[in-house]
């Protein structure tokens, strides 16, 4: 099931409840019905699903579409594709209807083959009938026919071109550029339709630009981070070099240590010890004064 895209400031009319009584989407659609635009019918408990299937079978009818610009990542004016800035309309079969229904049914891509159209305001769907040659001749009952002349054109692409045709402006998001493009070729606007095109060319080379630069820099500190690494490594290499040659300098040889009879440092002096005899003589010497009575 196809769901159509709308936006919370849609105004929409539900029909009378063609539910059966006492089920639970009977009583769903009870609750929403009254609803007036989409953002109050999902307030008052409308899904997704919902809107597709009642939108689907003719349950839910599009009264106004809200036509401004949700993304001005792209933009394009009429002085940028090489179109007449005054906004002037040509004269269409729509515009010369007027007196005639104030609304005119329009068949999008995202519609089944028993939809009816949403409602488009006459006035609104003549500044672009007036604005695409392709678009003037076309009757009224066309535009809800399965092969009418936006039935293959997503509702967003419509609304970007509503826009366009009361603003003089196309502002529209780079993803819809493809569908943009085919669908201002079908409404005989080339030169719009290349001014698109030019534009999404040029976006593609600068984010190539952009990548590469990127790739330049992460190339060139990846680098940096490499170098410094190595000097690091090569640098403590270096530094344990020079500390064993330091500590090879102030430390002695085993053979000085030999004959100092120490670890390290200045020769320790030989001590002077007695002989025997008298080493004897003098423990016995003490050991009688420590006896003999004072």
């Amino acid at each position: 099931m196809i769901a159509p895209s709308l936006r919370d400031k849609d105004c929409i009319e539900y029909k009378p409840n063609p539910k059966i009584k006492d089920t639970v989407s009977w009583g769903l659609y009870e609750q929403y019905k009254r609803a007036k635009t989409v953002a109050e019918a999902r307030r008052l408990g409308a899904r997704n699903i919902d809107f597709a299937f009642d939108s689907n079978w003719g349950y839910l009818q599009v009264q106004e579409l809200c036509i401004e610009p949700l993304s001005q990542e792209c933009r394009l004016a009429d002085a940028d594709m090489g179109l007449p800035t005054s906004l002037h309309q040509q004269k269409s079969a729509i515009s010369r209807g007027f007196g005639k229904d104030a609304n005119i049914r329009v068949r999008v891509k995202e519609m089944s083959e028993g939809h009816k159209g949403i409602a488009i305001s006459r006035k609104v769907l003549a500044r672009l009938a007036g604005r695409a040659p392709r678009f003037r001749e076309v009757s009224e009952e066309t535009w809800a026919a399965v092969d009418g002349p936006v039935a293959s054109v997503p509702l967003e692409v419509l609304r970007i071109l509503l826009y366009w045709a009361h603003h003089g402006v196309l502002l529209y998001p780079r993803k819809l550029t493809k569908a943009l493009h085919s669908a201002l070729k079908a409404a005989g606007v080339p030169e719009a339709a290349k001014a698109v095109k030019l534009l999404e060319a040029k976006m593609i080379r600068a984010a190539a630009s952009r990548a590469a630069e990127r790739q330049k820099q992460g190339a060139e500190a990846k680098k940096r981070k490499a170098t410094v690494g190595s000097a690091r490594k090569i640098g403590g290499k270096q530094l344990a070099r020079v500390a064993r040659a330091v500590a090879a300098k102030a430390t002695p040889s085993a053979r000085k240590l030999r004959r100092a009879g120490g670890t390290g440092g200045a020769p320790a002096k030989k001590s002077k010890k007695a002989p025997p005899r008298k080493r004897l003589t003098k423990v016995l010497k003490n050991g009688l004064k420590r006896r003999l009575p004072r």
